[in-house]
């Protein structure tokens, strides 16, 4: 009994310690390259999504709400490394542009048929970035 209850309290520290630390590692500034990410929302935005928040911006009617609505659509953008956004990037402009041949429109059920293409001739690795591309 008296093992199992210092246990627990070795557990209970053990969590506040990994919850300080965890605050250390709070990032306390950008990190990424001089690239503006902002610059990349376009990649990104798409569909439903951009009709999303395009509808927030036009709610946002004062500059501090603006810029919070800037900020929310960048916010993906901003927690991700800068070699995992050109990755996305990359992975972006190939779906857009089989998109554009094909004559589909940018939204999920065109994804799904992307997906199936580009499953003959890639590996799950391959599927699996082009959804997270998708997802940002």
């Amino acid at each position: 009994m008296v093992a199992q209850a210092q246990r627990a309290g070795a557990s209970e520290k053990a969590k506040v310690e990994l919850s300080e630390d965890s605050l250390s590692l709070a990032r306390k500034g950008p990190t990424s390259s001089k690239t503006s990410k902002k610059q990349k929302d376009s990649d990104f935005l798409e569909g439903p999504k951009k009709a999303f928040f395009d509808r927030i911006t036009q709610v946002a009617m004062s500059p501090e709400l603006c810029n919070l609505a800037a900020l929310l659509a960048q916010s993906a953008l901003l927690a991700k490394a800068p070699n995992t956004l050109k990755a996305y990037q990359a992975e972006n402009r190939l779906r857009k542009a089989w998109m554009a041949k094909k004559d589909l429109p940018e939204e999920e059920q065109s994804l799904l048929l992307y997906l199936a293409h580009r499953s003959q001739v890639v590996g799950s690795g391959s599927i699996a970035k082009a959804i997270a591309a998708f997802r940002m």
